[in-house]
């Protein structure tokens, strides 16, 4: 018994059945999880201020640890005049 070979036309179809049917799934996912009700809070002002916060002390820390490493020269204009009472 000899199966005959799938022609053309046949897997043609077949992969075009299969890419419509990916296309309806992904866009009916996607509809359904832009409709739902967001998770978040309804305000979100205070989660991006402390958000912002946690970042500026974060880039301090990268700050500080970078002038440790390096000796930088004196301030040749600001040594150049003396300092006010």
């Amino acid at each position: 018994m000899r199966s005959e070979p799938t022609t053309w036309p046949d897997s043609r179809g077949l992969l075009l059945g299969l890419l419509l049917a990916t296309l309806l799934l992904s866009t009916g996912l996607n509809l359904y999880l832009l409709c739902r009700a967001p998770a978040w809070p309804a305000s979100d002002e205070p989660l991006l201020e402390s958000a912002a916060t946690a970042e500026l002390v974060q880039t301090r820390r990268a700050l500080a640890a970078c002038q440790a490493g390096h000796s930088l020269p004196a301030d040749s204009l600001a040594s150049s005049f003396p300092a006010t009472p």
